[in-house]
């Protein structure tokens, strides 16, 4: 429950002379544990004194003397070679002229970094004067740096040199009055990327996508399946991939990438880290959702054409939340030749979490109507929950943006964010077996879908798209050998949630180029409704504890609200009158692509009711085909 602290001496007189003990945030409603790593000090210098490491390791000898900085919004860490008295220790490094600001390294209970800098995530009440905000920051040492921009009260807070309490401290005192409705930390860190790894294609190696679109592994004529004759998706509708950025591909030309944002380095520059080996995971996600389909069986000997993607009409927005490059932070020396050398790979391993969330309100504010992110944390925050429930109500001019997740790499039972929040769909991996993977968090899983092992020697990978060249995850180096000869243009070893993810996004956007007016509800009903219940173990009371409500299925999605569209040219009209009047009573085609086009009224069969339901609805005004989710005939 939450409460005012009234008891603020013996509180940060506790803090002060124990560090180990109570260190925590709030989120969810409750108290997330911090620990503290005792080998790091994250520490913010005066900007007028010029920093010398050797001057400074006089007065300090436990600092690590191999070299111990490395930058992240200006705070430096530095490397300890002893712990003890570390409360002691920072205290020392507080009252020294040349400090600006030091705090503890503090990490989760899985020993992922959660560092904490200066900034605060909070919102205020609506009913809260800004005379009030104004007072209580001035009475803590705290300054605004930013009111968003969409949602008054919520705020970025920064911390001012020399404030009597620690962020942490200030934010949970924030969050413990009655006048916030969260407050915590801006925490650099605490987010996995959920995949193991890569990919190339030809499709043949697609089996994952041959699965879902129940095309057969060795013919290509069925890649024109029933799914891909309803629709290959709509250049209007615009998946924002929220990841470690995308670049133009040959499988993903120029004009479908709209413009995006870098939320490491804060411009609009959205491109990955070029650097061999690393920063592939967001060209991987792109091209699962929107690689280009190859018509021409001429070119089907061409590297170029690639793999096929699930919507391939659809346009990107690449959002870069993280570099995907791991930077050695003690090697200082290299550091300057490295940036100038790969530009793109310099900024955060990760975003901070309040520009992981900006991400988000950034992607549904210019213009996303699916929002994908194959990645997560075991810890949740309130900013980001927050920013989650804003695209699903105000997305797409208030319709809501669907939202895909993967629900985690972490073979438990444990809650993984932002999987766990309702406004999103979580969605895990199956095998080729239609089982679940072992490494699959089963928390809160809504859909599955199929994906790779997370071993990079194990088989049935997925193949995909990767950088260019010899960027991204698959260069020569790594002799992965996708493709005849080694193709780094594409990816054969990427797998994990990561990879199942997109494929439920990418279904989504299917699903919208035939009814860009569905709302974030109607839309993750479709899918979880139209799931294929017929797995390993039969869903037959969604959710399943594995399963959810089964494998995402983008044709009996699309069938459900394409019903009595007979030609399957995305309209209802006169024509569709006449070719289901034709097929029922003079012997004329089937309905494109099968006969289920033509169950109008859903009740399992088509006959002579679903020849006056459509004529009562074209001529005289009787409702439109509902939304349906009967799969009789196709049984």
């Amino acid at each position: 429950m939450r409460f005012k602290m009234y008891l603020m001496s013996l509180c940060l007189f506790i803090t002060l002379f124990s560090y180990a003990e109570a260190q925590y945030y709030y989120s969810d409603g409750r108290q997330i544990p911090l620990f503290i790593d005792s080998s790091k000090v994250i520490v913010l210098f005066d900007d007028n004194w010029p920093f010398n490491f050797n001057e400074f390791q006089i007065n300090y000898p436990r600092v690590d003397s191999i070299g111990s900085i490395a930058t992240l919004d200006n705070f430096q860490i530095m490397a300890l070679d002893e712990s003890e008295n570390l409360d002691q220790f920072i205290d020392s490094l507080r009252m020294d002229y040349r400090v600006r600001l030091a705090n503890p390294y503090y990490t989760n209970d899985i020993d992922s970094s959660m560092i904490i800098g200066r900034t605060i995530c909070c919102k205020f009440a609506d009913y809260v004067s800004y005379g009030f905000i104004d007072s209580l920051n001035a009475e803590y040492d705290v300054e605004i740096l930013f009111e968003n921009e969409i949602t008054p009260k919520l705020f970025l807070l920064g911390v001012v040199d020399d404030a009597f309490n620690s962020t942490l401290e200030i934010a949970n005192i924030y969050y413990e009055l009655l006048e916030t409705d969260f407050c915590h930390p801006n925490f650099h860190g605490g987010f996995e990327w959920n995949d193991y790894n890569l990919y190339d294609h030809y499709w043949t190696e697609q089996w994952a996508m041959h699965r879902i679109f129940n095309a057969s592994p060795t013919s290509p004529d069925s890649l024109n399946h029933m799914a891909f004759q309803l629709t290959t998706g709509d250049s209007g509708i615009v998946v924002a991939v929220i990841d470690q950025g995308t670049a133009v591909h040959e499988d993903i030309l120029e004009n479908r990438i709209v413009p995006g944002y870098d939320f490491t380095n804060m411009d609009d520059d959205p491109t990955p880290c070029q650097y061999p080996s690393f920063s592939g995971h967001g060209q991987c996600v792109a091209g699962i959702i929107a690689a280009s389909h190859n018509r021409n069986p001429e070119y089907s000997s061409e590297p170029n054409t690639g793999i096929y993607g699930i919507a391939p009409l659809t346009k990107i927005m690449p959002i870069r939340i993280g570099t995907g490059f791991i930077m050695d932070v003690y090697d200082t020396g290299q550091t300057a030749n490295f940036a100038a050398e790969y530009p793109s790979c310099v900024g955060r391993i990760w975003a901070s979490q309040y520009y992981i969330s900006c991400a988000i309100e950034w992607a549904w504010t210019h213009g996303a109507d699916i929002i994908s992110c194959s990645w997560g944390s075991r810890y949740p925050y309130d900013y980001l929950h927050f920013a989650m429930q804003q695209a699903a109500i105000l997305g797409r001019e208030g319709r809501g943006c669907g939202i895909f997740v993967s629900s985690g790499n972490t073979a438990s039972d444990t809650t993984y964010y932002p999987a766990g929040y309702p406004e999103v769909i979580s969605v895990g991996s199956l095998t080729p077996e239609d089982s679940l993977w072992e490494y699959v968090c089963r928390a809160k899983i809504d859909m599955v879908a199929p994906s790779g092992p997370l071993s990079l020697t194990a088989p049935n990978t997925i193949w995909t798209t990767d950088q260019m060249g010899v960027a991204g995850y698959n260069s020569h180096n790594n002799n992965w050998f996708c493709g005849d000869p080694d193709d780094n243009d594409y990816m054969c070893k990427f797998g994990g949630t990561s990879a199942a993810a997109p494929v439920v996004a990418g279904t989504a956007a299917l699903i919208l180029a035939r009814n860009p007016e569905l709302t974030h509800d109607q839309l993750h009903d479709i899918i979880r409704q139209s799931a294929d219940p017929n797995l390993y173990e039969t869903v037959s009371n969604p959710p399943h504890m594995k399963y959810g409500w089964g494998m995402v299925h983008p044709y009996r999605a699309l069938l459900s609200i394409s019903r009595g569209d007979i030609d399957a040219n995305g309209i209802i009209n006169v024509l569709d009158v006449i070719l289901l009047i034709d097929y029922k009573f003079r012997q004329g085609p089937p309905p494109i692509p099968e006969e289920s086009m033509g169950d109008v009224n859903c009740d399992g069969v088509v006959n002579n009711l679903d020849c006056i339901f459509l004529v009562d609805y074209k001529f005289k005004g009787g409702p439109a085909p509902q939304i349906c989710f009967n799969y009789d005939l196709l049984d």
